[in-house]
């Protein structure tokens, strides 16, 4: 299984976890980042929660350390009021990050940047905050008759 994984900068530095999951033998792997001075403040694992319709298999890969060793909690949902076809399905994700205080030292919300990877396409950008990043996209899936 071949994964990308790009560097992504816009401004700010980032420290990454990344889990990667099988949605109807498509690999996704799943970025998700946070400025490096907020890394010492997370205080439990990062949760990805997909949304996909009922008929999709779905596989947890691969997860990491997460940030400051809590690991990554993956958990899949059915997605509502949406059905797949047979080329393509949606993905609903939700992603939060747990820190300890309620806001940065600024005062403001921590930033997350998720990236969704799939081999074949451009990689997808959510931003959000640690509280809550959301991100909707659709998975294609392979054809072994367009090759013919």
């Amino acid at each position: 299984m071949l994964l990308l994984t790009l560097p992504v900068r816009a401004g700010l530095d980032w420290c990454d976890s990344d889990p990667v999951v099988l949605l109807d033998g498509v690999p996704v792997q799943i970025l998700v980042s946070i400025p490096p001075q907020s890394v010492s403040r997370v205080k439990g694992a990062t949760w990805v929660v997909i949304a996909i319709p009922k008929s999709v298999s779905r596989k947890v890969v691969s997860t990491d350390a997460g940030f400051r060793g809590y690991g990554e909690q993956v958990r899949f949902r059915k997605l509502k009021g949406d059905s797949d076809d047979d080329d393509e399905f949606r993905v609903k994700l939700r992603v939060s990050a747990p820190l300890k205080g309620a806001a940065s030292a600024t005062g403001r919300s921590v930033p997350m940047k998720v990236t969704v990877i799939m081999p074949g396409r451009v990689p997808m950008v959510s931003y959000g905050t640690t509280k809550l990043t959301e991100a909707s996209f659709k998975v294609q899936l392979y054809n072994d008759s367009d090759d013919d």
